[in-house]
Order: structure tokens, then sequence, then C-alpha cells
């Protein structure tokens, strides 16, 4: 949390203190999340037709700071391909590290529904 005082002042001539940045912090995460759920990514508009969609997970243990343990932070990733093979987009989710996987992965199969609903004709 160091870096972001340091940020603010190097870069935009501020001088805030960690006791300050730390709640709110917090609290624009904790909009962020209560949000998530009715967010929805924006498709652009592709200019080939998607023939093929892949779909990747994935995980990666981090050490946590205020512990001696590991926790699993989960990336993953829907790509959507055209007749050729040609990957016309991505589109990328990722997840702090937290206890357990299910809201992560509510969110990859709410993104998939979304895709089957999209292209409904795709692999």
């Amino acid at each position: 949390m160091r870096a972001v005082p340091t940020d603010l002042a190097q870069n935009h001539g501020r001088s805030v203190a960690t006791s300050y940045i730390q709640p709110v912090a917090e609290w624009v995460g904790t909009i962020a999340q209560a949000k998530e759920e009715d967010w929805e990514y924006a498709m652009p508009a592709l200019e080939r037709p998607i023939t093929t969609v892949v779909i990747n997970l994935d995980g990666a243990m981090i050490p946590m700071a205020d512990s001696a343990g590991w926790r699993e932070a989960m990336v993953g990733t829907l790509s959507f391909y055209d007749h050729e093979g040609e990957r016309q987009h991505n589109l990328y989710l990722a997840a702090a590290p937290e206890y357990g996987k299910p809201a992560f992965l509510q969110r990859m199969e709410r993104e998939i529904r979304r895709a089957k609903q999209r292209f409904p004709e795709a692999l």
C-alpha cells in the first residue's frame, strides 16, 4: 500500500496518507463487487462470423503477505475465432486470491452462457 501515496505524490503532486487510502480502496472494492453481477462485458462489433469459442481457466498460488499461507488467484479467457481460425476477440476475467473459487467460477459460467447466447452455432 506504500506505493499508492508515493505514486500520488510523485505523479500527481498530492500528499495522501495511507490511513486515508486504505478505507477508500476497501470502499471502492466493495462497490465494485456489489455491482459486478450486473455488469456485462460489451462485445465489440466483429468483422467476421464466430465459429469457435475457446475457454481457458487457470490459477496460480500466491503467497499472502498477512500470513504464512498461500491462496489461489484465478484467470480465465473466452477467445472468439472465425472460420479461418483467426482470433477476432478475447474476453479476460481475473480474480484476486480468495478462499475457494466459487465466485470466480460463477463469473466464468455467466460469461460462457452469454457467449452461447450470442454465438449459438459456434463450437
